[in-house]
């Protein structure tokens, strides 16, 4: 679901930033979240608790089961350019060669 608001964000100024700064507030979200569901374990239990991504194995994230945390910083942003479009063929008129 994540990757898909990614990908259309992608090409807005400042996206790679937002990225970031999103990953590092749903770490501290998820480790928050795991500190009440174990209250009695060390900070460095939780933070070790950590397992190493499928997508990168050089990438540690947060991971139940098979259900792991998207990692947005990943998402290539680039500059949206007009011009790998085609003129869709409902705004072309009439007078134009190729209509």
């Amino acid at each position: 679901m994540t990757s898909g608001w990614a990908n259309y964000y992608r090409y807005c100024v400042g996206a790679g930033r937002v990225f970031v700064a999103l990953d590092w507030y749903i770490g501290l979200r998820l480790y928050c979240w795991l500190h009440k569901k174990r209250p009695k374990a060390t900070p460095s239990e939780l933070w070790g608790s950590k397992q190493p991504s499928r997508r990168r194995a050089t990438r540690r994230v947060w991971r139940e089961g098979s259900v792991e945390e998207h990692v947005l910083g990943r998402t290539p942003v680039e500059r949206y350019r007009l011009a790998w479009m085609d003129m869709p063929d409902f705004a072309m008129s009439s007078g134009e060669p190729d209509a």
